[in-house]
């Protein structure tokens, strides 16, 4: 008698392959078991499990871009074969200049006219761009109607986080541009699902004891709106005035700014001033603040105990050593990840161990990612990149 046929491998039911597929530890691990067989391929490549196995998975970092290009994470790291970082598939290409980075999409703006010290006019049109598949969508100027005629010193355009019904149409994006518009804070928002602009949120400097006078002077010489964290639906800003640190925050769950000073005791304004909040995980904020002490540069990590409440207090949880006789500082952040120059050598000794590292924030370690230095080209501000590439698990993101 023949021994009964054992199921074969790709007969295993869709609800017990979704658990196993969404345990996978990392996307690389995805990828080669897309590889194994057709069943599995066709299974993995679904749309709807794609978006929910990102939702569960924080993306790799790839890289960042800065003013000399992109740089990847790794030498000889591969992207994809139609990647394009130099946005030649832009119109007009060498106009626009990349001014933020989210979820895999960029956002670029015209590019200031330096040699004839001109600059674009405050409300423009903006690019977003998908430079993984070398796609982009077109967004229109604000217009006058909703802005009222606003002027600004300083301003700043930047993407969203996605909503619940974002994330399950990965087309779909929102802009915010925020700008100073006479003694107040304005923010406008640019939907691609209405094609449209919308005034969002409006509010007074006074409102955060912040005199106009602060606002138009103190305030700009940092481009304090250029400098912002995000952490679990809301965006942060450090705002440095009349020897206090007054934090600003932006909620996006109800589209309304506040201020507070829930930071942690003790940190100096120079720390303040080279700090990032974070995610810690549980709904908890993190926060990370730059010391240098005799030559010595290291990295404190602090845990908000209770989102909850407003003097919750702090936790230091880990001092990571940077070492001593450089020029270091916070480049970039996101909620997951920062972005660490190490500069010139301060002891005026032949430049060693220069460069860039990125420092993941649920495992903190530190990894070398550029050695590029302070002073060379690579400098200035920076733009986290993070993905799943195509040779892994990405699809078209416009």
């Amino acid at each position: 008698m023949a021994p009964p046929s054992q199921p074969r491998l790709t007969e295993i039911p869709e609800q017990l392959l979704e658990e196993i597929f969404l345990r996978l530890a990392t996307p690389a691990d995805l990828a080669r078991a897309k590889a194994a067989c057709v069943a599995f391929r066709r299974f993995i490549a679904d749309r709807a499990f794609l978006a929910l196995f990102r939702r569960r998975h924080s993306p790799p970092l790839l890289g960042f871009l800065d003013r000399a290009g992109f740089h990847p994470s790794s030498p000889g790291f591969f992207v994809g074969g139609d990647a394009d970082f130099t946005f030649s598939f832009l119109p007009t290409h060498c106009r626009w200049t990349a001014v933020d980075s989210r979820d895999g999409r960029v956002l670029l703006a015209p590019t200031p006219d330096l040699v004839h010290q001109r600059f674009p006019p405050i409300f423009t049109e903006l690019v977003v761009s998908d430079p993984l598949h070398r796609r982009y969508v077109l967004i229109p100027r604000v217009p006058l109607c909703i802005s009222h005629g606003v002027f600004s010193e300083w301003s700043a355009p930047f993407l969203l986080p996605p909503t619940q019904e974002e994330e399950e149409d990965s087309t779909a994006f929102r802009v915010i541009w925020l700008a100073h518009n006479n003694g107040a804070l304005s923010g406008f928002v640019f939907s691609s699902r209405t094609g449209q602009w919308v005034e969002a949120v409006a509010r007074r400097w006074e409102d955060f004891g912040i005199t106009l006078y602060m606002a138009t002077t103190e305030l700009i010489q940092e481009g304090p709106l250029l400098r912002r964290h995000y952490a679990y639906g809301c965006f942060y800003w450090n705002f440095f005035t009349a020897g206090r640190i007054v934090l600003i925050v932006l909620d996006m769950r109800i589209m309304d700014f506040s201020d507070h000073d829930f930071m942690p005791a003790g940190l100096t304004m120079e720390e303040m001033q080279d700090a990032a909040i974070v995610e810690a995980g549980d709904g908890r904020l993190g926060l990370f603040a730059m010391r240098h002490d005799g030559g010595m540069s290291e990295l404190r990590y602090f845990i908000r105990r209770d989102m909850d409440e407003r003097f919750a207090s702090w936790n230091l949880v880990k001092t990571i050593p940077l070492g001593s006789g450089h020029r270091q500082s916070i480049k970039a952040t996101t909620e997951r990840f920062l972005l660490l120059e190490r500069g010139i050598n301060l002891m005026q000794e032949p430049p060693t161990d220069t460069g860039i590292f990125s420092l993941n924030v649920k495992t903190l370690k530190l990894d070398k990612v550029s050695g590029l230095r302070f002073n060379s080209g690579g400098g200035g501000r920076a733009l986290i990149y993070t993905n799943f590439p195509p040779t892994l698990l990405s699809s078209p993101t416009l």
